[in-house]
C-alpha cells in the first residue's frame, strides 16, 4: 500500500509598469513612461488606485517627487562610482537611441553664475515627454499626447 499526500501552492505575480498620473478633467490620467534597465521605480502595496486617479498627489508637476529617479552609478558592475557624465549619457543614449530622443543643452544665468541645462524629449505610446539631467537625478514631465 502507497500512501502519498499532494501538496500545492499559488503562484502570485504581479507586473509594475511605471506610469505617470496626469490631469485629465476630473479624474486623473495614467500614462506609460519607459526607465532605462537597473533604474528604480517604486510602488508599494499600500498605493491605492484611487489616490491615483482622484488625488493630487501623483500628477506630474514641478513639485512633484515621484517622477524623480536616480542614475546608476557604477554602471559595469565593478563596486566603483562611475563618473557623472557617463551616469548622464547612460540615460541619453537610452532614449536617444531606443525612443528617437532629442537631446539639448542650454545655458541660463542664474544669479551672476551660468548654468547649464541638460534636457531630453522623446515620444512612447502617443506621449511626449521631457527629461531634465540634474546633478543627483534626472526627472521626467509629461509634455502632451502626441498627434
Amino acid at each position: 500500500t502507497y500512501y502519498t499526500w499532494a501538496l500545492t501552492h499559488s503562484i502570485n505575480m504581479q507586473l509594475y509598469y511605471p506610469m505617470m498620473a496626469i490631469e485629465n478633467g476630473l479624474t486623473n490620467k495614467l500614462v506609460l513612461i519607459t526607465l532605462p534597465n537597473r533604474v528604480t521605480y517604486s510602488v508599494g502595496p499600500s498605493l491605492e488606485l484611487s489616490n491615483v486617479l482622484n488625488g493630487v498627489s501623483y500628477i506630474d508637476d514641478e513639485d512633484c517627487m515621484y517622477y524623480t529617479f536616480k542614475y546608476i552609478t557604477d554602471l559595469n558592475g565593478d563596486g566603483i562610482e562611475d563618473e557623472l557624465s557617463l551616469q548622464q549619457q547612460y540615460i541619453i543614449d537610452y532614449y536617444v537611441n531606443g525612443y528617437n530622443g532629442v537631446y539639448s543643452e542650454y545655458q541660463e544665468e542664474v544669479e551672476d553664475e551660468v548654468v547649464t541645462h541638460k534636457v531630453l524629449t522623446y515620444s512612447y505610446l502617443g506621449n511626449d515627454f521631457k527629461i531634465e539631467l540634474f546633478e543627483k537625478n534626472f526627472k521626467m514631465n509629461y509634455i502632451k499626447t502626441s498627434n
